[in-house]
């Protein structure tokens, strides 16, 4: 109904239901009592609820999809070919036990009118009556929508039939032990039988597939059907493509050795100063503390130097006063030019081994400060094991 006012178009899709579905009911409402006794009320209970799940599902997919086919439609969209092929084929099946009961629950209800057709050409003849009328209609493309106005108006007819048959069974013959006089659970009905017509109950409701088919047909204005709400529309936009950053910074450490820890992952967040990865740093503590030990191997053989070079210096002191008083001496003639040599070499090789002990303690002093630098650039390169974060 395309560029009618979308009211009219709302009230054709609840006809329309109606028909399907609300007609339907007659003639399941007997086969269903005949098998389900007096739980047919809770029966039609069990298949109005499975009817609201699936009128949800019709609902959302028939307003998304807005096309023709219903279930098979939605099993197409919703998974493949092969399962929309399987739900057609149900749905075929399902439409020809509609069909069969239908056409056979017609003499049933012109009885009044007819008397009791079973077995009679008449019964028969009024079956094939109904299937050809309704064949030809179809064939014909005369579908209910080209006659909106004959069936809003059974529709009304129905609704208010069923509205009098409730008030005069309220009324008149309303016995509630009636409900559950006829019933011994798991016996009268059985399980079998309650199943049975559960299932009956609910192909009546296969009416739903034909109004799904109408849909496409409809042009509803939404705005009319809905409130209007103030709401953040939240868009995801997907795309192929390669995050180049801001700041490119590539870590290397200063040090080689095999990394034995990572602390993150690609793609983590991290803030300066954050510890990123080490490195084994058994290597790099054996080099500090063989630095470290020749520190002090330096240190104790500068601290022998300078003693050596006291004694030197107190040596060299004696050796200097023996050769001042032995020069004395000699100028006066009292001792032998012999001991005077012998007290002037012994002077001069006290002042060279004073002089020996000052270059030893020099070397000693070089020693220990290339001693101290290894130990430094050791303990520098135990701390490089660790890697951090240069920036955000």
């Amino acid at each position: 109904m395309k560029g009618g006012a979308s009211g009219s178009g709302a009230l054709w899709l609840l006809t329309v239901t109606w028909a399907s579905v609300g007609f339907s009911i007659y003639f399941a409402l007997g086969v269903v009592a005949k098998y389900g006794l007096g739980l047919t009320p809770v029966i039609f209970l069990v298949a109005g609820l499975l009817f609201a799940l699936t009128m949800f599902t019709y609902i959302e997919g028939s307003a998304m999809l807005r096309e023709r086919g219903g279930s098979s439609a939605l099993a197409r969209h919703a998974f493949n070919e092969t399962l929309a092929f399987i739900a057609g084929w149900m749905i075929l099946f399902d439409l020809l036990i509609v069909i069969a009961l239908a056409v056979l629950s017609v003499p049933h209800y012109l009885e009044p009118f007819t008397g009791d057709l079973d077995g009679k050409a008449w019964g028969a003849a009024i079956i094939f009556a109904v299937i050809v009328y309704v064949a030809a209609m179809n064939v014909m493309d005369v579908p209910a929508r080209r006659r909106p106005r004959l069936l809003f108006i059974l529709a009304g007819a129905d609704l208010l039939v069923q509205l009098l048959v409730l008030a005069v069974g309220a009324f008149v013959v309303l016995n509630p032990s009636l409900l559950t006089d006829g019933i011994d659970l798991w016996t009268s009905p059985g399980i079998e039988d309650a199943v049975y017509g559960a299932v009956l109950a609910m192909l009546a409701y296969a009416g739903i597939e034909a109004v799904a088919n109408l849909i496409p047909d409809l042009d509803l204005d939404a705005a009319r059907f809905g409130k209007v709400i103030n709401r953040t529309i939240i868009q995801t936009v997907s795309s192929n493509g390669k995050i180049q950053p801001e700041k490119d910074i590539k870590i290397s450490p200063y040090i080689s050795g095999e990394v034995v820890e990572l602390y993150v992952k690609e793609g983590d967040p991290v803030k300066k100063g954050d510890l990123l990865a080490k490195i084994d740093p058994e290597i790099y503590i054996s080099q500090f503390d063989q630095s470290e030990a020749s520190v002090n191997t330096q240190k104790a053989n500068l601290s022998n130097s300078k003693a050596r070079l006291a004694q030197l210096k107190a040596q060299f002191e004696n050796a200097k006063l023996t050769f001042d008083r032995q020069d004395k001496l000699f100028q006066q003639n009292v001792i032998s030019k012999s001991e005077f040599d012998q007290a002037k070499s012994a002077y001069q090789v006290a002042q060279a081994q004073v002089t020996a002990g000052e270059e030893d303690i020099r070397a000693s002093e070089f020693m220990v400060k290339n001693s101290e630098a290894a130990l430094k650039r050791s303990k520098e390169d135990l701390t490089r094991t660790a890697i951090f974060a240069p920036n955000d």
